[in-house]
Parts: structure tokens; sequence; C-alpha cells
């Protein structure tokens, strides 16, 4: 899978998070959680960016999904351009991503999105035990989506938000033979 990520030294980032010591707005407060992770040597992730690099299917659905971490499948929708955002949700029921149940991507960063009448749904990787953080509620899931045909992810990324589309990659694997067998199968513990 290719995502975006945010290019910087830890020296640059250090120097670039002096202008954010006193933070003033949400986006100075991303702005330092962003470049505290550089300084550290982490990895940024610009979700944003990731969806516009992967694109779409020749259907035109996003070769991408996000999820929350807690969630065990999730479905995706758009229903044309006057919507201008996809929405990523955990509910078949809604388009609606509030109330931390989903994500919502600009259709700008989907280019060649097409609408589609129908729900369609992906299964959510499993986190290895080694990666699974205690509460799973600040997390993400950015993974290669398998719409509807096959419905076993691969190459998940756990990401933790920072802020806007800026993410932190917490870690990355790849999902076993048996653990795609048990998804396929819809277990999930």
């Amino acid at each position: 899978m290719n995502f975006a990520t945010i290019q910087m030294t830890t020296e640059e980032a250090a120097l670039a998070l002096l202008d954010y010591e006193s933070p003033k707005t949400e986006e100075d407060v991303m702005m330092a959680k962003a470049y505290r992770a550089l300084r550290a040597g982490k990895r940024v992730l610009n979700l944003y960016e990731s969806f516009k690099l992967a694109g779409t299917t020749p259907d035109g659905l996003p070769r991408l999904a996000v999820a929350p971490a807690r969630a065990t499948s999730i479905y995706f929708s758009f229903r044309g351009q006057q919507w201008q955002s996809v929405y990523f949700t955990m509910d078949s029921w809604t388009d609606d991503p509030g109330r931390n149940r989903g994500i919502q991507i600009p259709t700008s960063c989907v280019p060649g999105v097409k609408a589609h009448e129908k729900r369609l749904r992906a299964v959510v990787p499993t986190i290895p035990p080694k990666y699974r953080p205690s509460d799973l509620y600040p997390f993400s899931i950015l993974w290669d989506a398998k719409w509807e045909v096959e419905r076993t992810p691969r190459d998940p990324l756990l990401l933790k938000k920072l802020g806007g589309p800026l993410y932190l990659i917490v870690a990355a694997w790849d999902l076993t033979p048996l653990e795609r067998s048990l998804l396929k199968a819809g277990r999930r513990s």
C-alpha cells in the first residue's frame, strides 16, 4: 500500500515546533502534535493525500478504506458530487460519520470516485495483539479495501489521529492467511 507521509528530519521538526509552543487554535494544536511526533522520529501520515495517491478502482471505488479501530466492518457511501465528501461509517443505515462512528473524506481527495446506489461493505482488519492498544477508541485503521467481492482486507495500518488529516502511524502489518480466513468467515473477537 502506498501512503503519503510527511517527510521531515527530526531536526527540522524540532525547529518547526518552536513556532507552535503556545498554540492558539485547533490547527496549531494539531501541528504541534505532528511536529512532536516527527521530532521523536515517528511517521506521520496525511490521510487526504493518501487517498489521492491511492486513487480509485476502475469501478470508481476508493482503493483505500479507513475506519475506527474498534469497527469490525465499514460501509462506504457516496451519492454524487453534490455530497462534497465520501463516507466510511460503522453503520449501514446512515451516511453520517458523526458520533465517532465513521470518517468523512472530501470528494476532492478521492479523484475518480463514482456514485453507487447500494451500500458497499469492507471488513476491517484485525489488529495483532502485539500492536493492539488496550483502548481502541482514539485509533483508526487504514487499509487496501476489498469492497463486496473479496471481504478480507490486506496491508493494514493502525493510526492515531493527530488532528485534521494528520495521523500518527502506530503500526503496520500483513494479515496472515489464517487471519484472512477468519475474517472471511465473519468471525472477530
